[in-house]
């Protein structure tokens, strides 16, 4: 993700407010090392019927199945998963500084 894209700042942005929470699907390993994991986000159109997967490697790489990202658009699905990675959301609520920080998050 290159932070300086406008597109991926776009998207951030709509992730952000979503109030999306994504949900780990399962893990890829090899050789007993972790490789990549794989979250299922559900669509902001229709999200009662669609969802997509987004792929995170160990080495950053995100890809998503929706029609934005197939294209190379960068989506807000990728964001949204880039920001769970970082701890930069929990639980639907966006994590801005660590003032932020609720006391029942152990900080």
């Amino acid at each position: 993700m290159d932070l300086q894209d406008k597109r991926w700042a776009t998207a951030i942005q709509k992730a952000m407010r979503s109030g999306v929470v994504p949900r780990e699907m399962y893990r890829v390993y090899r050789h007993g090392i972790l490789k990549a994991t794989v979250y299922t986000v559900p669509s902001a159109t229709n999200p009662e019927l669609t969802s997509y997967e987004v792929t995170i490697s160990q080495n950053g790489n995100l890809s998503c199945t929706c029609p934005a990202a197939t294209h190379g658009v960068p989506c807000w699905h990728a964001a949204l998963v880039w920001l769970w990675e970082h701890g930069l959301i929990e639980g639907g609520a966006i994590w801005r500084n660590s003032s932020s920080h609720n006391s029942s998050s152990g900080q």
